[in-house]
């Protein structure tokens, strides 16, 4: 999802990808996440961005530069990876080394993803917690 930035690397590279620019549905939106193996977040300023949530929450592993909410919450190896310089070349070494990931870490990556999300994103929960420290 999102601009197009990243496409000329990926077909150089001969990388098998899903791109999409418009989604038309929550639903939809759930289903291209789920149908994704990794969610790559290019961003360098931002700091969210909610897509990173989005991505956690659907049980898809993020790339991601260490920044904004990625920062806080993407842990190498566990539920996804941080690229350490804004780099594009950096970034794509990356995908190059996590196109070569096996099926059992993929899914064990999948699930900590979503338990991150859980974890860290239920806002009643958060709430629950402020309010502990209010009081």
């Amino acid at each position: 999802m999102g601009d197009s930035s990243i496409l000329e690397y990926l077909k150089k590279n001969k990388f098998k990808y899903n791109f999409q620019n418009i989604i038309q549905n929550e639903k939809e939106l759930i289903k291209f996440y789920q149908n994704s193996d990794f969610f790559l977040n290019q961003s360098i300023q931002d700091v969210g961005p909610v897509m990173v949530n989005e991505a956690l929450a659907c049980g898809v592993p993020v790339i991601s530069f260490k920044t904004g909410i990625s920062n806080d919450v993407i842990r190498n190896n566990i539920n996804g990876y941080l690229v350490g310089d804004f780099s594009k070349e950096k970034l794509g070494d990356l995908i190059i080394e996590i196109s070569k990931i096996n099926l059992k870490n993929l899914k064990k990556m999948k699930k900590n993803a979503r338990k991150t999300a859980v974890k860290n994103f239920n806002i009643k929960k958060k709430i629950k917690d402020i309010l502990k420290i209010i009081k």
